[in-house]
Order: structure tokens, then C-alpha cells, then sequence
């Protein structure tokens, strides 16, 4: 039972030490800021070209922001893991862990355990900001057809793959 309450003040330190960090706040707000561009650029890109009749959330915005997702989430996170790290030797940080009265091996998973975490809060934060994009302009550009997309099969398989599939490659690399 030690071990545990051990395990959850080091993550509760973790949380306390990265809480005015810029580049946590960057990594966990990373995908709103990519939404909001993808939407802003094919939003001016459709005012240049006239709209098709094509649904655009899902055929513009949805192909071209998954595909950068996938693309930078990995290089996100591996630079987020080293500045994170780095911070710690920076500061000499590692030298004051070991001097607490805790196993060597806990302050390790607490690490671990807070980077999953965050990983996992930021990819929640971007299918969010998504979902929330496609309801967004579904209410501001109804002529568009943003409203007439079926979510829920989406929802499902997205939220496995988002949920279980991008954490886990995040972290790997």
C-alpha cells in the first residue's frame, strides 16, 4: 500500500512541476490550434473555388487534419518526452528524486504514467476539437451540409483508434 501512495504523490509532483510549462500547454492545445487552421484555410480555399456540393468536413477537413494528426502526434510526443526529460537533467532535478525516500523504480513508472497521460489527454483534446468542428460549422454553414453526416459510426471507430491506437504508437516512437 506504500508503494501506491508513493506511486501517486510522485504523480501528483509530476502534474505540480509541469504546471506552467509552455511546452506541456503546447502539446496538450496542439490540435485545437491545427483544427482551427485546417478550417480557416479550407474555409478560404472554398471561398476561392465555390463550393461542389461535397461534404467537406469528412472530404476536405477530416482527410487533410487526419493525416497531419498522424503525422506530427509522433514528433509531437517524442518532443514533448525529450523536452520533458531534458528539463530534468537540465535543472539537475534527477539528482533530488533519488534523494526521496521512494524506490528508484516509482519515480520512473510516475514518469511514465504522466506522459501516457498527457499523451492521451492531448489526443482526446483533438477528436474533441474535431467533433466539435463539424457541429460548429454545421450550425454557422447549414447550406453547407456540415449537418447532414452521420456521426455515429465514425464516433465508434474513431474513438478505438484514438483512444487505444495513438497513445501507444506515441509513446513506442
Amino acid at each position: 500500500m506504500r508503494i501506491l501512495r508513493d506511486l501517486q504523490n510522485v504523480i501528483a509532483s509530476e502534474y505540480y512541476k509541469t504546471r506552467h510549462d509552455v511546452a506541456a500547454k503546447l502539446f496538450l492545445f496542439f490540435p485545437v490550434l491545427l483544427t482551427v487552421a485546417f478550417i480557416v484555410y479550407d474555409l478560404w480555399n472554398l471561398s476561392q473555388e465555390g463550393y461542389d456540393g461535397t461534404n467537406l468536413w469528412i472530404y476536405n477537413i477530416g482527410r487533410t487534419l487526419f493525416m497531419f494528426y498522424g503525422m506530427l502526434y509522433p514528433l509531437m510526443a517524442a518532443l514533448f518526452c525529450a523536452a520533458y526529460i531534458g528539463k530534468e537533467f537540465k535543472n539537475d532535478n534527477y539528482l533530488l528524486l533519488f534523494l526521496f525516500p521512494v524506490p528508484r523504480g516509482t519515480v520512473y513508472v510516475a514518469k511514465l504514467i504522466y506522459l501516457i497521460s498527457m499523451t492521451f489527454l492531448s489526443v482526446l483534446i483533438a477528436y474533441v476539437a474535431f467533433m466539435l468542428s463539424g457541429f460548429i460549422l454545421g450550425v454557422c454553414l447549414p447550406s453547407m451540409g456540415f449537418q447532414n453526416f452521420d456521426v455515429s459510426d465514425f464516433c465508434l471507430l474513431s474513438c478505438f483508434y484514438w483512444a487505444i491506437a495513438y497513445p501507444c504508437y506515441s509513446i513506442c516512437v
